[in-house]
């Protein structure tokens, strides 16, 4: 299975700004969500997502949805700068497992095996197959905390540890309170893959040669079961990277601007 946009996913060393505030704080380290050398799909896509994140949060903003700088809670950003830092560091070593197996796959495979710990020519690959969709997780939750930041807590519409699907679901807060941009932008985040995959409700199905053939997965035991082709697996994963990539820098784009104030 070839991973495409896993590698995408790079580290930047930044450092602290010397700003007045936490606000101006966490773009400046949110680092390592960068794209490096995508292909012009992605360009193309990172293009979309981030005009797309423009309009939502300037009707979030309309609407009065968006905290303003003074709002900010400085211990929610000195722990999102914490998050931030620890998931880049899962992405660094993530990046690594790819470009380990797609270039020495069978050196990789072969030296694991050779330990004798428990791998096996038909398990091997499943190791890093299992990060690339932690990684998954991992991106969708980074992207709903980063809307949790600034979305102003009323207690009603919007309120603390609001899972994503309640923000982006069909009858999510944003969908339904933005109708002209949350559809849209909803319709990028594919919450049912993570929710199986938070839940444990996937598995993995091999042809007759024994081959990794689909990924398969379930909103509930008994429900009816979607095919993803492994082969597709880094195209969704990859789709996910970078539109956690845009939301980030598009709301340090608008903190450097000035218009959270």
């Amino acid at each position: 299975m070839k991973q495409v946009s896993q590698n995408r996913i790079g580290h930047e060393n930044s450092t602290l700004l010397s700003c007045k505030t936490i606000l101006d704080q966490y773009p400046a380290v949110r680092g390592g969500i960068t794209l490096t050398s995508p292909t012009k799909e992605e360009q193309a896509y990172e293009l979309k997502i981030k005009s797309l994140t423009n309009d939502l949060l300037h009707e979030l903003d309309s609407r009065g949805f968006l905290k303003k700088e003074s709002e900010w809670d400085k211990a929610a950003f000195g722990q999102m700068i914490e998050i931030t830092n620890r998931f880049n560091g899962h992405m660094e070593t993530a990046a690594a497992l790819t470009k380990a197996f797609e270039s020495k796959n069978a050196e990789i495979s072969k030296a694991l095996i050779d330990l004798g710990v428990g791998f096996r020519s038909d398990n091997v690959a499943t190791s890093w197959l299992y990060d690339v969709l932690s990684t998954f997780v991992e991106n969708s939750e980074m992207l709903k905390n980063q809307f949790l930041l600034v979305l102003r807590m009323d207690g009603k519409i919007f309120r603390p540890r609001m899972m994503l699907g309640q923000l982006f679901g069909v009858q999510g807060a944003v969908v339904v309170n933005c109708t002209t941009n949350g559809p849209k932008f909803a319709a990028e985040i594919n919450i049912d893959l993570r929710n199986a995959f938070s839940h444990g409700l996937y598995w993995l199905t091999r042809d007759s040669a024994g081959n990794l053939c689909d990924l398969v997965y379930t909103k509930e035991l008994g429900e009816n079961e979607t095919h993803l082709p492994v082969g597709k697996i880094s195209e969704v994963v990859g789709k996910q990277n970078i539109l956690t990539c845009c939301v980030s820098d598009v709301l340090s784009d608008w903190a450097t601007r000035g218009r959270f104030k």
